[in-house]
């Protein structure tokens, strides 16, 4: 699904630092697990496969201290809330990851050439 993106609908832009973006990454570990056997919050059947993915707890301790509150949010179910992820927005954590990475290995091999020069 597409998302309302543009610059005109966003005040005080800036970039984020590699760094933080690093930081909340290692922060955030991949897990592997079982869902609770039973239904989903809205009635279907759970699969009983084991899974692959994020815990909304975890992103929401790595992101502590920031105001980006729309990674985690909350679901209230038969009054019970749930805390819910949006993955789509893991992108953009990842995505300065790979940038700050990508100049690292940049670094990493004009140094390489320099030496070998």
């Amino acid at each position: 699904p597409s998302s309302l993106s543009d610059t005109r609908l966003k005040s005080n832009q800036v970039v984020v630092p590699a760094d933080n973006l690093t930081s909340i990454s290692n922060a955030i570990e991949t897990k592997e697990y079982d869902l609770v056997k039973g239904t989903d919050v809205d009635g279907t059947q759970l699969p009983t496969k084991r899974r692959g993915g994020f815990i909304a707890d975890d992103v929401q301790a790595a992101i502590a201290g920031s105001d980006w509150s729309n990674i985690v949010g909350a679901k209230t179910v038969n009054n019970t809330e749930y805390l819910t992820l949006d993955y789509s927005r893991l992108v953009c954590v990842l995505w300065g990851v790979v940038e700050g990475l990508s100049a690292r290995v940049s670094t990493l091999e004009a140094t390489v050439h320099a030496l070998a020069a």
